[in-house]
């Protein structure tokens, strides 16, 4: 895995080099142009990291592993392909819902909730069937390389995901310093592809850390089994277990609430400061 994780960096330092030297009209065919390159070279690379270093598992086959990290990684491009559906301009989806803000924005909140909900029945069936195939590849070992498949070109992925935040930026300052219209269309056009670019990250982000919580209650059911005296099982029919998803369902709520509140407050502080400097 250690290696795979390095050939995965190295994958992404050649995608976000792509991204430069590309001079495509598209903002964002360059960038999933990168993604792409990177989740090739991974591809590639993983096959012969596999083969020649002896990563079998188990009494799964050589290649079993090698199948689980191609699931990881085209998981993860369907997931940002989907995001990309979901969220850019150029689609029917975000083409309805602008085209419902005309009644007001009751509707549209409707709308975009509908939307928001529909968005994740893809992500999700795929998710869960990279999950099955990487299980019947190398058991939970595969699951665990389905998820470092997904993560491999996360260089890359952080990067275009950080694209966003600056072209949004920059709009706001063009904004504010009265600059010409052409620059603020401009920007307009940039900070679009970069509210899509943020979807993708997020999709990648949700999807490896559905990944991520499979095997970590794998581990901590292998690990209760090794110290405990009897078989350690975990059953919806008992009350604790209930109890303790109940609870768990509610903390990213509460840790979300609280984060929220807290960017609104630095937020306003921000554009307060801002204000009175340009003033």
């Amino acid at each position: 895995p250690f290696y795979l994780a390095g050939w995965g960096i190295l994958c992404s330092i050649i995608g976000v080099g792509w991204i430069k030297m590309a001079k495509l009209k598209d903002p964002q065919a360059t960038l999933n142009g990168g993604t792409y390159i990177s989740a090739a070279l991974m591809m590639v690379g993983s096959f012969f990291i596999i083969k020649y270093l002896g990563a079998a598992y188990g009494d799964y086959s050589l290649l079993g592993p090698f199948w689980a990290i191609i699931a990881g990684i085209l998981s993860g491009l369907v997931i940002g392909e989907v995001s990309v559906y979901y969220s850019s301009s150029k689609y029917k989806p975000v083409k309805e819902l602008a085209n419902s803000c005309k009644t007001g924005p009751a509707i549209a909140i409707v709308n975009g909730l509908s939307l928001g909900m529909l968005s994740t029945l893809v992500p999700v069936l795929v998710i869960a069937a990279a999950t099955l195939i990487g299980f019947s590849f190398a058991g939970m070992y595969g699951v665990a390389m389905a998820a470092l498949g997904m993560l491999s070109i996360l260089g890359v992925t952080l990067a275009v995901d950080s694209y966003g935040p600056v072209a949004d930026n920059a709009g706001g300052i063009a904004e504010m310093a009265h600059l010409p219209d052409e620059v603020r269309q401009v920007t307009d056009k940039l900070d679009a592809v970069g509210n899509t670019t943020a979807a993708i990250g997020k999709g990648f982000a949700i999807g490896s850390a559905a990944f991520a919580a499979l095997g970590l209650i794998t581990a901590y059911r292998v690990t209760i089994n090794n110290l405990a005296s009897h078989s350690f099982t975990l059953s919806l029919a008992d009350p604790k277990l209930i109890a303790g998803l109940l609870i768990g369902g509610m903390v990213p709520y509460l840790y979300g609430s609280l984060l929220a509140r807290g960017v609104g407050r630095v937020a306003f502080q921000v554009v307060e400061e801002v204000r009175r400097q340009f003033r």
